[in-house]
């Protein structure tokens, strides 16, 4: 299983936040890791519901395909999401912007979207997609950090999320691998 990225274009403090954050979208797709990690793939389609603002209908959405660039644009993660939620059929892209170590720039904000509207015009099968923006920050809730992106981000379609906000913490017990719960639980 790989994502579609140049490798060639990751770089910086957020980069191992990016191949993370890949690795966990990807797996919601993979029957393996769902019979053999039933807690890691509970977990990943969580983090990828969360991020579509469907946590709550977890349950009754199937995803088909899940595809990753890293630094398409610039952008952090460009994400495709084909899904079928009870009968219905969707499809998604998410726009993710990790700021571990920084702030959210303008440019970033303003010009990205404008960047995606340019090519779902330009692409006949994702053109009706729903388009979800989305900011990560290993800063919590309460922190300044995260009160100035949410700040920064009101009046725009960004949303943002604590990296502990996109993990499901009212579980009975971890996942069944140490690498995923020791990125997202161990603060």
């Amino acid at each position: 299983m790989t994502d579609s990225t140049d490798r060639t274009k990751s770089k910086g403090s957020e980069a191992v936040m990016d191949y993370v954050m890949s690795w966990c979208l990807r797996n919601v797709t993979n029957n393996e890791k769902k019979i053999k990690y039933p807690k890691l793939y509970y977990q990943c389609k969580y983090m990828l519901c969360k991020l579509l603002g469907k946590e709550n209908n977890l349950n009754n959405i199937t995803f088909q395909a899940v595809k990753v660039w890293k630094e398409w644009e610039n952008i952090d993660l460009f994400v495709e999401v084909e899904l079928q939620e009870n009968e219905r059929f969707e499809k998604h892209i998410i726009i993710i912007e990790n700021k571990v170590y920084s702030t959210m720039k303008p440019n970033q904000r303003d010009e990205y979207p404008k960047k995606v509207d340019a090519w779902k015009n330009q692409d006949e099968d994702w053109k009706n997609a729903k388009t979800h923006y989305r900011v990560i920050t290993c800063c919590a809730p309460g922190d300044g950090g995260y009160k100035n992106l949410v700040e920064f981000c009101r009046n725009t379609d960004w949303k943002v999320f604590s990296s502990e906000e996109v993990v499901d913490w009212n579980v009975e017990s971890y996942t069944e691998l140490d690498l995923f719960n020791d990125f997202w639980f161990a603060h």
